[in-house]
């Protein structure tokens, strides 16, 4: 029985177990029984190995062997035995990257305005009111707004 199997058995039992600096943490403890405790002693590395190797993500790419790779999202992050256990018939689950994000610019920005040749930014707070939308303080940086504080997506 390998670690994997060993974890998924405690967590049937109703066992939660996490790593807690370099010692194994399981909950509740009035569930384990003298037979969980001597499995846990005798598979402790490998679960140890397991806990610490595991790594988490909210993007998965599941692969089955009868049909093409599902791409699943989990909230909240999950690990590779957790997808696993979801999904028994999976021959395998690896982390996907995420997504890209667009590029912070006045040109990708719901503040940013083109009335004519210039693009102006609408939500500079720092201006009074007396600056309207149109004034020449309310142009853009010379680095297209890339560290603005008040970028809002776009297309969000």
């Amino acid at each position: 029985m390998g670690a994997s199997d060993v974890l998924h058995l405690l967590e049937l039992s109703g066992l939660h177990v996490s790593l807690r600096g370099e010692s194994l943490a399981i909950t509740p403890a009035e569930k384990i029984t003298p037979d969980i405790r001597r499995l846990i002693q005798e598979n402790k590395p490998g679960i140890l190995a397991a806990l610490e190797n595991d790594t988490t993500s909210f993007r998965w790419l599941v692969r089955f062997t009868d049909r093409e790779p599902l791409e699943v999202c989990t909230h909240p992050d999950a690990g590779i035995a957790r997808m696993m256990r979801e999904y028994p018939h999976a021959i395998s689950a690896e982390p996907l990257p995420e997504p890209p994000r667009p590029p912070t610019s006045c040109a990708t920005c719901t503040n940013s305005r083109k009335p004519g040749a210039s693009r102006y930014c609408c939500a500079r707070p720092e201006l009074t009111p007396a600056y309207g939308e149109w004034h020449p303080l309310r142009q853009l940086p010379d680095d297209d707004g890339a560290d603005c504080g008040q970028w809002l997506n776009l297309a969000g």
